[in-house]
């Protein structure tokens, strides 16, 4: 068994956020998976479940940014 951990982790601290958002938006974990746009450094995807909606961007880029326009 594991003693302990910290919870003052960048790695903690996501996972927390994300497991929220998982359980308070059932998108996220039943929702139907569209693909948006896709580069070689951002994929952006959407999922939807009912009324529920979540759009994801994922920029693996570590020094440029880039600018959506809906």
């Amino acid at each position: 068994m594991m003693p302990g951990f910290s919870t003052n982790t960048t790695a903690y601290t996501l996972t927390s956020r994300l497991s929220t958002l998982r359980h308070s938006n059932p998108a996220v974990p039943y929702g139907s998976m569209a693909q948006r746009w896709m580069n070689n450094d951002v994929y952006i995807y959407e999922r939807k479940f009912f009324g529920s909606v979540v759009l994801v961007a994922i920029n693996k880029n570590e020094t440029t940014g880039y600018t959506s326009v809906a």
